[in-house]
């Protein structure tokens, strides 16, 4: 009997380690860099959901994009926002040496975060606070000039449609895709308003509404064309509006093969 219980202790004993070798943590959360957090420098009101746009490259396969956190800063209308990711450190990411080729590129992230209704005023986003130098985006919050969540009545953009990485010595386009929900309404104009200082280009796509004709009820389709000009070098965010308050945002690149074009 007693060596049968030793027998139980030491397989209890083996099964309560090999649940703790178990558990070991195959990850660790980490705050890594932010390329760039966009955001239009104007054209927000205290009725709008402020939305900002973080940009940026994790450092290898081996990570995974996580969270972000927003926190107060040290000063008024001031926004800290941490990105972070999970790094892998089992398999071929528990050394360095052992990852393998294909797997040590950047890898690109872009997500949109927002800050919710802030009041009247001029803030600012500090990050990189822990992981680099210090950077700062700043935009500005405007009195409502009206009741209704857009001033415009916006076209419902559903999506952008543009390369990741354009030329800058050529126009560049980009094609808004949406639909529309009967015969009377159509895409009458599209303001841009670059923002060139902030590598922000924002877009109104302006909702037309034909009178004096009979309206099918019929979900029909649009893609309206719109030239942004030549644009220098950099990372942009392109920020279209949309129909009830809402945004379709998309970040590209633009490179100039021979600077002097």
């Amino acid at each position: 009997m007693w060596i049968k219980n030793i027998s139980m202790l030491a397989f209890v004993s083996f099964g309560l380690g090999f649940n703790a070798m178990a558990e070991v943590p195959t990850t660790q959360r980490v705050e890594v860099l932010i390329g760039n957090i966009f955001v239009p420098t104007v054209g927000y009101e205290e009725k709008n959901d402020i939305e900002v746009t973080l940009d940026g490259y994790l450092p290898n396969a081996c990570y995974q994009l996580a969270n972000a956190v927003v926190k107060a800063g040290a000063t008024p209308n001031t926004f800290v926002v941490h990105q972070y990711a999970d790094l892998r450190m089992d398999g071929v990411c528990a050394h360095p040496d052992t990852i393998p080729v294909q797997m040590r590129d950047y890898v690109p992230y872009t997500h949109n975060l927002s800050l919710g209704r802030l009041n009247v005023g001029s803030y600012k986003v500090a990050f990189n606070l822990n992981t680099g130098p210090e950077r700062l985006s700043s935009f500005t919050v405007a009195p409502s000039s009206t009741m209704a969540v857009d001033d415009y009545p916006y076209a419902p953009v559903s999506a952008v449609n543009m390369a990741d990485m354009v030329n800058g010595a050529n126009n560049v386009s980009v094609n808004l895709v949406g639909t529309l929900a009967n015969s009377c309404q159509y895409v009458q104009t599209v303001k841009v308003l670059p923002e060139p200082q902030d590598y922000t280009i924002v877009v109104l796509p302006i909702l037309g509404f034909r009178t004096g004709v009979k309206c099918a009820q019929i979900v029909l389709p649009f893609e309206y064309k719109v030239n942004l000009g030549r644009l220098g070098e950099g990372r942009y965010l392109l920020h279209v509006r949309s129909m009830n308050g809402q945004a379709v945002t998309r970040v590209f690149s633009v490179i100039r093969p021979d600077p002097s074009l």
